[in-house]
């Protein structure tokens, strides 16, 4: 089984980090990832060199590389609501989109209606 997990908007790797929440948040897919087999793709808004890169067996895919970073939150909202036609393609074969708040709940919504993904 595959989860897409969305980062609440405009949240990083860093963001959490910083909170000191990231070890103990990934420590629960990680459990979950092991015990059942299911691959967790995690999408964050952050920019990184390559499409993806993998931490502690996890799966992380920047949004940034799909539009680039603004420093106008406009700007950046609007780029936003284009970022599911950019990575719908990542996500076909994906079972599950998740998303942990309402901030950024746009993303996986319109993903969900554009690839037809029922659940």
């Amino acid at each position: 089984m595959k989860i897409a997990v969305f980062f609440t908007y405009q949240y990083s790797i860093n963001t959490l980090s910083d909170s000191g929440i990231f070890d103990r948040e990934m420590k629960i897919y990680k459990k979950l990832s092991e015990k059942f087999n299911i691959h967790f793709i995690f999408f964050t808004y952050e920019s990184h060199p390559e499409n993806k890169f993998i931490h502690s067996g996890l799966e992380f895919i920047p949004l940034y590389n799909f539009v680039p970073l603004s420093n106008s939150k406009i700007i950046m909202f609007f780029k936003s609501l284009i970022l599911p036609f950019k990575i719908k393609d990542i996500i076909s074969d994906v079972d599950i989109l998740h998303q942990h708040q309402l901030l950024g709940s746009w993303i996986p919504i319109i993903l969900k209606v554009i690839t037809k993904n029922h659940y």
